[in-house]
């Protein structure tokens, strides 16, 4: 799969570590507010989204239930993201709290139907 190159600085990223076409670097983030069930808005104002897991439809209810599951993962708490791509305007990335993986807490706990 080929993303590109980064399309603007990343806030807050101090190396780079480029492997093929992926830009892959590593940072630790705050979040400030969740925007769905997969994406959210750190301090420094850069969009991360959760690498591997799609949300569900906006408008079943299941969309809200998976906001409030990663809300209580990591809202307002410090994150540790491993950046894998960058298509749009937001960060693709595999995300830590402490030493649990939340991407891969959303694919277990979170309905996504």
């Amino acid at each position: 799969m080929d993303i590109g190159a980064v399309r603007y600085p990343v806030k807050g990223v101090k190396s780079w570590t480029y492997m093929g076409r992926f830009v892959v670097s590593k940072f630790k983030a705050t979040c400030e507010f969740v925007k769905d069930g997969n994406t959210f808005q750190t301090a420094k104002k850069n969009l991360i989204r959760l690498a591997r897991y799609n949300i569900p439809a906006e408008n079943t209810p299941n969309y809200l239930k998976a906001k409030h599951v990663l809300e209580s993962l990591i809202l307002k708490k410090e994150v540790f993201c491993e950046q894998v791509g960058t298509p749009n305007d937001h960060i693709i990335a595999e995300v830590w709290q402490s030493d649990i993986n939340i991407n891969d807490m959303m694919l277990r706990f979170s309905p996504t139907k």
